[in-house]
């Protein structure tokens, strides 16, 4: 029987002494006030015995749990713990470098915290690393170094500072990757998918070794659909290409590694040929190997392993289940300006580009570009002739080649394969796609399709001849979406107040011509 007051828990040792005026129970410690050091709780508790022994052996000059002249923050791994790790690992214990560092990893200094003013999230410098504290599910998590470990039992006071105590070894890995990907439900559909692929047994099977793995959530998995799974599992070629893309042999990118590279991108090309970059946007880790880049969570949703370490990403790195066409509609900031591009000719000469026996290299411009033409310009595009409206969608697109950003910059194609009159253009590392006067720069690049590849451009492959008369900049330009929506509902229906208002437009054109003489051309060009 225990009880509890004022974050003190304490053993009821007597219990039910009864008097004439009450009861009395006798506990072995003073409720609401601790009264024992942070090494005399931890040496007093019998479910951190392991723990004090490690403890002891140590005289450091980094902290002293038995002074009261700092206070700390410390995470006691109970006795179950150590029973996770591997035999090599206890025979390091024995080892006194080895077991100091491990120690240290669970100590702040300088800092007496409860976990009930921690928010999720949060960093706490560790004498050795750092420990992060995350909650999820209702529960309380502290990781360092991509060891994850449960908080069982929190805010227990000392008279220097604060204990909680975990039930995993901060800082040593005790899983192996093969146990990881086969066991844990984040990971297990992926680890299905990739079973047949003989490269990925071997990885399994090997000896002790350091790998770093990128894995598509079981969540991500989840939403492909059964014909997208069955496109994938049921193609040597795609295991392959997820194999490669998603492995880096003999590199281990742990978190310790990467705090190194605060600022800078990390670079490592595998074995297999292809570059993983690890950048860092406003705070944000993100990785990518040349392709999509997908959010890197270090500290959350790692698995720090005995051979390796296993970071869960929602996405591919070098594959995308997604057809140019479906990409097309789905990608973020290219919708006003698609639905100019589906206007342009038949709905079933765009469905070619869901086409999955063929490939496709798209240029599509984003609804910036849209920005490029007036109103007047735009419903001209529409009145075009269709054969012209085919031929300028059929500029920014390459039929039975997938060219990418490398292959564009380095000249690695064939002049034949672009479009009549459209050249490529590299300049100081950018890449450009010249038709007539215009000039559009590839702004982004890579959005890899399992049937080709998009990259967008700033301007359309259109040269439009812009009018050369003064007019009146709106206060506020309509978004791109709601110009396209106003042409493709527009109606021949005319009233006598837009007479009028067409008929002093035009009054004023022609006023400002005879005062000024200027004479302007609004024609396309295709």
């Amino acid at each position: 029987i225990t009880v509890a007051g004022g974050h003190v828990t304490c053993t009821v040792h007597i219990q039910d002494i009864y008097c004439k005026n009450g009861v009395i129970h006798v506990i072995d410690m003073l409720l609401h006030a601790p009264t024992q050091t942070i090494a005399e709780h931890i040496s007093w508790r019998p479910e951190t015995a392991y723990s004090n022994v490690l403890i002891s052996m140590h005289t450091d000059d980094h902290y002293d749990l038995n002074s009261m002249a700092s206070n700390y923050t410390v995470f006691v791994p109970n006795n179950s713990s150590y029973s996770y790790l591997p035999w090599h690992t206890h025979e390091q214990m024995f080892n006194r470098n080895f077991s100091e560092q491990v120690v240290r990893a669970h100590i702040v200094k300088d800092e007496s915290r409860t976990l009930d003013e921690i928010p999720s999230g949060s960093m706490l410098p560790a004498i050795n690393n750092f420990i992060y504290v995350l909650r999820k599910d209702g529960k309380i998590f502290v990781a360092n170094n991509n060891i994850m470990a449960e908080v069982v039992q929190a805010n227990i006071p000392a008279v220097n500072g604060w204990i909680h105590i975990i039930n995993r070894v901060l800082a040593v890995p005790y899983e192996s990757v093969a146990d990881v990907l086969s066991t844990r439900d984040d990971v297990r559909l992926f680890h299905q998918l990739m079973l047949p692929l003989m490269e990925y047994k071997e990885l399994l099977k090997a000896s002790l070794r350091n790998v770093t793995l990128f894995i598509p959530s079981s969540r991500y998995i989840n939403t492909l659909t059964p014909d997208q799974l069955a496109r994938i599992s049921g193609d040597v070629v795609i295991l392959k290409q997820l194999f490669y893309g998603h492995v880096l042999p003999n590199v281990r990118l742990d978190g310790m590694f990467l705090r190194q590279y605060p600022n800078a991108d990390y670079f490592s090309r595998s074995s297999h040929n292809l570059s993983f970059k690890i950048s860092r946007r406003e705070e944000e880790l993100y990785v990518g190997v040349g392709f999509d880049i997908q959010p890197l969570d270090v500290t959350g949703r790692p698995f720090g392993c005995t051979d390796g370490i296993v970071y869960i990403i929602d996405g591919f790195l070098n594959y995308s289940p997604f057809t140019v066409m479906e990409r097309l509609k789905r990608e973020p900031g290219l919708s006003a300006s698609f639905e100019l591009m589906l206007q342009l000719v038949h709905h079933s000469e765009v469905d070619v580009l869901g086409a999955t026996n063929t490939s496709f290299t798209f240029f599509m411009p984003d609804d910036l570009a849209l920005d490029y033409f007036n109103i007047n310009q735009l419903q001209k595009l529409q009145n075009l002739p269709y054969k012209e409206r085919h031929r300028m969608f059929w500029r920014h697109c390459i039929n039975g080649s997938t060219l990418y950003f490398d292959d564009l910059r380095n000249g690695y194609i064939s002049p034949d394969v672009l479009s009549e009159e459209v050249t490529l253009d590299v300049q100081n590392e950018a890449v450009y796609l010249v038709y007539k006067s215009v000039h559009s720069k590839v702004k982004q690049w890579n959005l890899i399709a399992s049937n080709g590849v998009i990259h967008i451009l700033m301007q359309f492959l259109c040269e439009m001849k812009k009018p050369e008369v003064f007019t009146l900049a709106p206060v506020q330009p309509a978004h791109p979406s709601t110009r396209i929506g106003s042409l493709r509902s527009s109606t021949p229906a005319v009233t006598s107040a837009s007479v009028l208002l067409v008929g002093a437009q035009w009054f004023m054109l022609i006023f400002i011509r005879l005062t000024y003489k200027l004479y302007g051309d609004n024609t396309c060009v295709v």
